[in-house]
């Protein structure tokens, strides 16, 4: 990180919260208790949220392009007559491009209503 241009007191002050940071989140950990890591997993806070099926549907969408498998570069490759197969298509980077930025496009309003609703609720 110092080769990044962090100052030398920010990675220090870092260093010295990170136990502090852990106890905290081992705590929530326990308190709520999820399983696994120091921190909960996506599925986890979806579900909590009432999102799983928004998390199911975009972890389907998007978990095989994010994890190398054989059988998906089979299925977005493209042959040519030479016997080359080309995995890097424009077509399907643009699909996926497209793709990602319809859905953060939704995502941003989603939360944004859901903030809007909060900032009603009484205190």
């Amino acid at each position: 990180m110092k080769d990044l241009w962090y100052t030398t007191e920010f990675l220090d002050a870092a260093e010295e919260r990170r136990n502090e940071t852990r106890d905290a989140l081992k705590e929530l950990q326990e308190q709520y208790r999820w399983s696994g890591g120091i921190v909960p997993s996506a599925s986890w806070i979806a579900e909590r949220a009432g999102q799983r099926q928004l998390y199911d549907y975009l972890h389907s969408a998007t978990s095989r392009a994010l994890h190398f498998s054989a059988g998906e570069m089979m299925r977005r490759g493209w042959g040519s007559p030479t016997g080359q197969m080309i995995t890097d298509s424009p077509v399907i980077r643009e699909h996926l491009a497209n793709f990602a930025l319809f859905q953060l496009v939704l995502l941003f309003f989603k939360t944004w209503r859901i903030m809007q609703n909060l900032g009603d609720m009484p205190h």
